[in-house]
């Protein structure tokens, strides 16, 4: 039995005798075989593993600039109604719930980061779980401890992952061609 090989536009696993992807109904001629294990690099071009290429800083700024004009919208009413309280709850929840429970989801991804073609993934390419979703956008405080170093990593790291990714093992996708 040969191994099965990756959807370019998914990261899903397809069985050679299939003809889609399960998870996106690709045509399976459209799919790269498995990373190569072993000596060597994984894959031969570390900015697209997952079979999507990796999203690079300034995708990434803009998607992120949409969903706080989102959740500055959404939360600007009730943060001044629920003050002080209230309103520090609705805070963490926008930022570390909403964009946890979207990115865990089967859309990988919170409003800002469709609406620029992005999707959070795992290092394989898959979906993340709720915990790693959590754990990730957890550590995004991090990366603004550092002065916002953590976040212009991504310009800089061969994956093109900011210091929040390389810790939570994640990969942001960038789908659109």
């Amino acid at each position: 039995m040969e191994p099965p090989v990756r959807c370019i536009h998914c990261g899903a696993a397809i069985e050679v005798a299939t003809n889609f992807c399960p998870n996106c109904g690709a045509t399976a001629a459209d799919s790269e075989p498995p990373p190569r294990r072993g000596l060597g690099p994984l894959h031969p071009d570390p900015t697209t593993w997952g079979g999507a290429p990796n999203a690079g800083f300034w995708i990434r700024v803009v998607s992120a600039l949409i969903d706080v004009v989102i959740t500055g919208v959404v939360v600007s009413p009730f943060y001044l109604a629920l003050l002080p309280v209230g309103g520090f709850i609705m805070q963490i929840s926008l930022y570390w719930i909403y964009p946890s429970i979207l990115e865990s989801s089967s859309m990988q991804a919170t409003i800002g980061k469709m609406i620029c073609g992005l999707k959070v993934t795992d290092m394989e390419g898959r979906r993340i779980s709720m915990g790693r979703a959590i754990s990730r956008n957890m550590l995004m405080e991090l990366s603004t401890l550092t002065l916002g170093f953590g976040f212009l990593m991504v310009g800089f790291t061969a994956q093109k992952q900011g210091l929040h990714d390389i810790i939570a093992g994640t990969l942001v996708k960038w789908t659109r061609n």
